[in-house]
């Protein structure tokens, strides 16, 4: 990921989807404490920037950030109203669209089979296989 997708995602996304949430003083207040941990969770259980790199995403997945960030629905509007520099810009939008493409690319790129490799020069023989 690039250092300026990083940087978007860290100040607009990871307080509710990573587990690297920073909790303001009022998270500890009811009720505004029971909507936040839910708010968290759910987004969570959406989607979780801590997790990433260590599992396959789909090109689905992906591309719901984009469309996420680009009609408004993303970061929340009640989380934007407190928390001013989530607000993203055309420029942050695109920024995170462009990386999102790369990444659903990837997504789509299929994985070589054990006999694609071959055929492609990882094991060509001249022997004749058993049948």
């Amino acid at each position: 990921m690039r250092p300026e997708v990083g940087a978007i995602l860290q100040r607009a996304c990871k307080d509710c989807h990573s587990n690297e949430t920073r909790w303001p003083w009022y998270s500890h207040i009811a009720p505004a404490s029971w909507l936040l941990e839910r708010d968290v969770k759910r987004g969570r259980e959406k989607l979780n920037f801590s997790d990433w790199t260590s599992r396959n995403r789909s090109a689905n997945e992906v591309e719901e950030i984009c469309d996420a960030v680009t009609n408004g629905s993303m970061p929340l509007r009640g989380y934007r109203l407190i928390h001013r520099e989530a607000s993203l810009s055309t420029h942050d939008v695109d920024v995170i669209c462009a990386w999102a493409d790369t990444a659903m690319a990837e997504a789509r790129m299929p994985v070589p089979t054990a006999e694609a490799a071959n055929l492609l020069g990882g094991g060509i023989s001249n022997t004749p296989q058993a049948r």
